[in-house]
This record gives structure tokens, sequence and C-alpha cells, in this order.
């Protein structure tokens, strides 16, 4: 599971989280649990504030 500090303000509507350049999936949470890892394998995810304008 994948854990993250809240987006500032208190506008956030979404994340989205990528796994690489592959889009995992979106959430309202500020947690995320991935599924197809491969065990002794490092990851490098990023997460994408998206507010209620879609920025």
């Amino acid at each position: 599971m994948k854990r993250w500090l809240p987006g500032l303000g208190s506008g956030i509507k979404e994340y989205e989280i990528f796994r690489g350049a592959e889009w995992r999936g979106t959430t309202t949470h500020t947690s995320f649990t991935d599924s197809g890892l491969t065990p002794d394998t490092s990851y490098t995810y990023t997460i994408r504030a998206i507010d209620f304008e879609g920025n």
C-alpha cells in the first residue's frame, strides 16, 4: 500500500496514481493498493492531485 500526504488546500477531488508511466487508477483517499507487482523489484510511483476544476 502506498500512502502520501493530502494535497494543499481543500479543493482536491481525487488523486491519479502512476507506476512509472503506466496509469494505475484514481482514488479519493491518500492511500492506494497496487497489484501485479513482482517480488524483489523496485517501482517508482507518481501521485497527481486533481482539483474540482480538472487541474
